[in-house]
């Protein structure tokens, strides 16, 4: 999935005023854990995503993890603090659901 569908499928599931600029931001810091925390690059070697055209790391199947997370820090900034925490827990079930995959199928 790219980084612009991503952010479309956000904003369709959230709508929101936030800048694309902070979102990919928000997509960055979740990339950047991905890459480090479960394909174990060294954090100088990452290279985030630099447009809205790149592509991001998790496969399609697990990419609920961008999307939640994305969610959550949107009711953040909103003040909905109760529904961040909802969404931050479950950004976090999806991101240890992808590393239990990624461990289970690394060559």
């Amino acid at each position: 999935m790219t980084v612009e569908n991503m952010l479309a499928t956000v904003d369709a599931m959230k709508p929101n005023e936030l800048c694309e600029e902070v979102k990919i931001r928000w997509l960055c810091d979740v990339e950047g854990r991905v890459l480090c925390e479960i394909h174990k690059q060294s954090p100088e070697s990452i290279k985030l995503p630099e447009s809205e055209k790149a592509t991001l790391t998790v496969p399609d199947a697990y990419s609920r993890l961008y999307s939640l997370y994305l969610a959550a820090m949107i009711a953040f900034t909103a003040g909905n603090y109760e529904e961040y925490t909802t969404l931050s827990a479950e950004a976090e079930a999806a991101f240890m659901i992808y590393a239990k995959h990624y461990i289970r199928n690394r060559a």
